[in-house]
């Protein structure tokens, strides 16, 4: 078997010092070297060789100036093989292994006054390709395996301790592409990892990227993209703002995880698409971190989060998409109440509230009931529940036999007890809830008979449908629903009077359907339409906090 020569290695190293305030730079950029190439009947090409940093890349100032370390290497791409040098068909060449490449704290820094720059980045070599058959009749094309991609990680947890105006430490990482092939190499992953914590600084700055290799492309096989994971966190022990970037991009058919936590300022994802290989794309929020702002993009997948506030107090702004890219950002079932600042849907992308409550705090500021509704309808879809905006997944099918949706109420309707002005709740619940306490009662009714063939757009007037009147088709999703919700939640014989001489008083049809049995011999005197309203009670699907 022959072998081709491994590439060699190398090494690098930086330090710089600053002796007045004009500031320092030290870089240090290692390649590893090449695996050679190798023919033969059976041949494998070299191994490539790791770059690698010696000691810590550092640079420093005490006069104010600013500074800048960096740290770079790239892993030695595995060797090709030129051909397959036997007429045999199951002769095959098969492509060297690229390096990888891993970087841990190795650049450090720290200024007096001045700026901080810190960027750790690490490439894992490609995979060498799998040789093709010798020419003749037999076979064509390559049938030897490609070479796996290397992984890279670069890992940075660093501090600002000396009053820097800003501190920004960054992570890169890039995993190897595996070799073409009779089966594609497989890819190597990447994952970056910046935590940057402190208390001098003015303002402080995590960025992670991490971007998997794809998979080698194969006669007989490919194999799928590498897997990417980003994770950013900056935490301010002072008066600093924090902000965390974590951007994480699979290779096709890979997965890609991205994490950010910041807790004064902002909270920005973008998990990459998982590409035509059927990869699925996860962003995970722990701790129900807290910021000013929240930003999410991704390449078209669900993220889903836990309970999430923005922003002391539930402040801050939320933005998903950028309307281009659909993004969907679910709250897992029972997850808690969501409360945010301001709500910002752009083309394409979904919020998902599943069985949840969501408040929108916008205080003294602009009322946005009206594009909150809009969110809402638009994810209606006609009932579907899956248009762009506001859905509720939970809602797409019945449950027990009732009917649910996304309400909504402004606290300036002074409709939902204890729901301020300035608020906006925003509520998975039955069709007909009027004012959100989780029943459909007399109480509903009465808001929608005060409003009924009434052009009013609202959830909390009556509008179930989100058609902007309140009609015949409102009133038979509440009377659907009637005498449901929490248990021990019933009405009244005369809510249920009401309701029929109402009908019959507007020409209504009453529903038939899903008809419980009376709760006692005493209803029938209310007569048979008066006994299609009594239904046993059930507890509530719609309190979110229910197990």
């Amino acid at each position: 078997m022959a072998q081709g020569g491994n590439g060699g290695g190398a090494t690098a190293a930086a330090f710089a010092v600053a002796q007045d305030s004009s500031g320092a730079s030290a870089n240090a950029v290692a390649d590893g070297g090449y695996g050679g190439p190798a023919t033969g009947t059976q041949v494998a090409g070299g191994e490539g060789e790791p770059g690698g940093i010696s000691g810590t890349v550092t640079a420093s100032s005490d006069y104010g100036g600013n500074v800048s370390a960096s740290a770079s290497v790239t892993g030695g791409a595995g060797g090709g093989v030129l051909w397959g040098g036997s007429p045999d068909p199951l002769g095959y060449g098969v492509g060297g292994n690229g390096a990888s490449e891993t970087l841990y704290n190795q650049v450090s820094g720290y200024s007096t006054g001045g700026t901080v720059q810190l960027t750790e980045s690490a490439t894992g070599g490609a995979g060498g390709g799998g040789g093709p058959a010798a020419p003749g009749p037999w076979l064509s094309g390559p049938v030897g395996g490609g070479g796996a991609g290397g992984s890279a990680s670069a890992y940075l947890n660093t501090s600002s301790s000396y009053g820097e105006t800003s501190f920004t430490a960054s992570t890169n990482a890039v995993g190897g592409s595996g070799g073409s092939g009779g089966i594609g190499g497989a890819a190597g992953f990447g994952t970056a990892t910046t935590i940057l914590t402190g208390s001098g600084a003015t303002s402080l700055t995590a960025n992670a990227t991490a971007t998997g290799g794809e998979g080698g492309v194969g006669v007989v096989a490919a194999a799928g993209g590498g897997n990417a994971m980003a994770t950013a966190t900056a935490v301010s022990s002072g008066s600093g703002t924090a902000t965390a970037n974590a951007v994480a991009v699979a290779g096709s058919g890979g997965t890609a995880t991205s994490t950010a936590t910041a807790n004064n300022l902002t909270m920005s994802i973008t998990d990459g698409p998982g590409g035509s290989g059927g990869g699925s794309d996860s962003v995970n929020i722990t701790s129900s971190p807290t910021g000013s702002s929240y930003t999410v993009s991704t390449g078209g997948n669900v993220i889903n989060t836990g309970s999430l506030t923005v922003g002391d107090g539930g402040g801050g702004p939320v933005t998903l998409g950028d309307g281009t890219d659909p993004v969907t950002l679910q709250l897992p079932s029972y997850s808690g109440v969501t409360s945010v600042g301001s709500l910002t849907i752009n083309a394409n992308s979904m919020l998902d509230i599943t069985n949840n409550h969501m408040f929108i705090n916008y205080g003294s500021g602009s009322d946005p009931i009206t594009t909150i509704a809009a969110y809402i309808k638009s994810g209606y879809n006609g009932g579907a529940w899956n248009g762009a905006g506001i859905i509720s997944s939970a809602a797409q099918t019945s449950t027990d036999g009732l009917l649910y949706g996304v309400g909504y109420a402004d606290g300036a309707d002074n409709v939902v007890s204890g729901l301020s002005s300035g608020q906006i709740e925003v509520m998975y619940t039955l069709l007909g809830d009027a004012n959100l306490d989780g029943l459909v009662n007399g109480a509903d009714f009465n808001i929608l008979a005060a409003n009924f063939n009434q052009s009013i757009t609202g959830w909390d007037q009556g509008d179930f449908n989100y058609d902007s009147l309140v009609n015949a088709a409102d009133f038979n999703v509440l009377a659907a629903n009637f005498n449901q919700g929490v248990s021990g939640a019933d009405v009244s014989a005369g809510d249920i009077a009401a309701l029929d001489a109402f009908a019959v008083a507007n020409g209504l049809s009453i529903p038939t359907s899903s008809v419980p049995e009376p709760a006692s011999m005493g209803m029938v005197m209310l007569g048979a339409i008066g006994m299609c309203w009594r239904r046993r009670r059930r507890p509530s699907k719609a309190n979110p906090q229910a197990p």
